[in-house]
């Protein structure tokens, strides 16, 4: 009779530990479970979450007109109200002695860009192309040694090829730059643009540009310039000239040399027709910009193409407006262009609402830009309690 009681008595202490065993080994599973879980959402995190380079966007400039300056300012005024917000901006100008002093008398000492408090570090650069010049505009003429000597060479300024000789410059760590020229507005933030250039790095692209093809806003791998002067060295340009049937089909290669001279002689030669050339020799080395990074006025009104306005050719938006200008005129496109100055009862009024837009730049206040930058700052602070990280405003003067 008393060897159920303590039977009991010795069971029960055995039952509450293999109970209290079990319980704790169900936590640790579920510990163990969740930990599973929370490393895997990380690890999908980051693998959506790429880091993103800084961005270097640049410019190359000759002389100081009104018009050039008038179109620079509100190009520079647009890259930074839709700068990246999550990687730092440089931008950088290959420029002559003239277009150095004015654009570092406007940017640094009038409007003292360099001291904004920005989201992201902002630095700016200026270098001095003079010294190299000659030697560059002798590779020019060496490049096109094979079309008629009467021809053009240098169809708006030299300053359009500054950007092939980028990587002579610009500091050695820099790989891809956006160029554009003065008359580019950007009209949307540049986040997405740069992340598909950051992205494509290992596809080995020289160049990446619009359908229309277009040298006034592309992307340049400047680290491969080197190698893109000598391959276009060996391109037949007379008769791989996209667009223009040079070549004679018996082979003359006198009336080959006409064939140019009467195609182009209104309209010269380019730096254009160098990166057009590569991309029908070698077109897997030039990559593809999206449609709505690719909006030019050259193109005409876009009218033709449906019968309908801009904002239905593009009805995904558009991340920018280039108004192809250069050549002999001075006045900006602010000033000159239909779409943007129609008259009253010219039928390009119907364009307001789309190429007339940039007019929102070209008038915005310098002191309202400002503003609107810093306001996207996470730093609440005066600029003397700002975060190091905010400090990193930078104004550099290259060669």
């Amino acid at each position: 009779m008393t060897v159920l009681p303590t039977l009991r008595s010795a069971l029960l202490p055995m039952l509450i530990f293999g109970v209290l065993f079990l319980y704790l080994g169900f936590l640790a599973a579920v510990s163990l479970h969740m930990a599973g879980v929370r490393a895997r959402a990380m690890y999908l995190q980051d693998s959506y979450r790429q880091p993103v380079k800084p961005m270097h966007v640049l410019f190359g400039a000759e002389g100081n007109h009104s018009g050039f300056m008038s179109e620079l300012e509100t190009a520079v005024k647009s890259v930074l109200l839709n700068a990246p917000l999550d990687t730092s901006l440089d931008l950088h100008f290959m420029v002559d002695t003239v277009a150095q002093n004015a654009i570092e008398e406007r940017f640094l000492h009038q409007l003292n860009i360099a001291s904004w408090s920005t989201r992201q570090p902002l630095r700016l650069h200026t270098y001095n192309v003079e010294p190299f010049l000659p030697r560059w505009i002798d590779q020019i003429k060496q490049t096109y040694r094979h079309y008629p000597p009467e021809m053009e060479r240098f169809r708006h300024t030299a300053g359009a090829y500054f950007r092939l000789f980028a990587n002579e410059l610009l500091p050695s760590h820099v790989q891809h730059v956006l160029y554009m020229d003065s008359d580019v507005v950007i009209m949307a933030g540049l986040d997405r643009l740069w992340s598909q250039v950051t992205s494509q790095v290992d596809k080995g692209y020289y160049f990446q540009w619009g359908q229309e093809k277009c040298s006034g806003f592309n992307v340049i791998d400047i680290q491969k310039l080197p190698d893109f002067w000598k391959r276009i060295q060996k391109y037949d340009l007379l008769t791989l000239r996209p667009g223009s049937d040079f070549a004679d089909p018996k082979g003359n290669f006198t009336k080959t040399l006409r064939n140019a001279q009467k195609i182009l002689h209104q309209r010269g030669l380019g730096d254009q027709i160098l990166i057009r050339s590569m991309q029908v020799t070698e077109p897997h080395l030039i990559g593809s910009l999206p449609a709505s990074w690719d909006v030019s006025a050259e193109n005409g009104a876009w009218t033709k193409r449906n019968g309908t306005g801009l904002d239905q050719d593009r009805p995904d938006g558009v991340g920018m407006l280039h108004f192809n200008g250069g050549g002999s005129s001075q006045d900006s496109y602010a000033r000159a262009h239909p779409y943007v100055n129609p008259d009253e009862h010219d039928q390009n009024l119907k364009f307001d609402s789309t190429w007339g837009l940039v007019r929102y730049y070209n008038n915005l206040p310098w002191n309202w830009a400002k503003f609107i930058v810093e306001s996207r700052s996470s730093d609440v602070e005066s600029s003397s309690t700002a975060d190091p990280h905010q400090q990193q405003r930078l104004f550099l003067r290259g060669s």
